[in-house]
């Protein structure tokens, strides 16, 4: 029942990031993807099934907000938190760098699958459509992660026991 609630919290918390603190700290049509790094958090503080959960209901809303690509975000996210969960349980991730990494490495998988779709007609502006908000986004997310990551007791928010 707690992971039930903290997967509806979690949802709650990143859409009104979406629908009103993205829109004001958007550089130039580039945000941070909140949804991923929620996914990432809940993959390496909590049970692998909480981010998987999240990481698919997350890609459905997000699906919702452009209908054209209906399920694919949700099997991006999906992916994301099954991969992370599964190989956080093998790997030491607890270090600044690596977290960093993964971050970034994971927003970067997201957005590329979310480009090779978008631009499956016109597969010339997928480059453009990576470097220019691809990469960027994935830019953006892991500083966003990078001074989320040393607020005090983050580890502890929406933790299962």
């Amino acid at each position: 029942m707690r992971d039930f609630a903290s997967i509806v919290i979690w949802l709650f918390v990143a859409s009104f990031w979406e629908v009103v603190v993205a829109p004001l700290v958007s550089i130039y049509g580039v945000k941070p993807d909140i949804g991923m790094i929620i996914v990432i958090y809940m993959a390496l503080f909590n049970r692998n099934p909480v981010a998987l959960i999240f990481g698919f209901f997350w890609g459905v809303v997000v699906d919702s907000m452009v209908p054209g690509n209906l399920g694919w975000s949700a099997l991006l996210y999906l992916l994301v938190g099954y991969g992370i969960g599964h190989i956080s349980t093998r790997f030491h991730w607890g270090t600044f760098a690596a977290q960093i990494l993964l971050v970034f490495g994971a927003v970067a998988f997201y957005q590329t699958g979310h480009f090779v779709v978008l631009n499956f007609d016109e597969p010339n502006t997928f480059v453009f459509h990576f470097v220019r908000y691809g990469l960027t986004t994935a830019l953006y997310s892991t500083l966003i992660w990078g001074l989320l990551r040393y607020f005090p007791g983050i580890h502890q928010v929406g933790k299962a026991a």
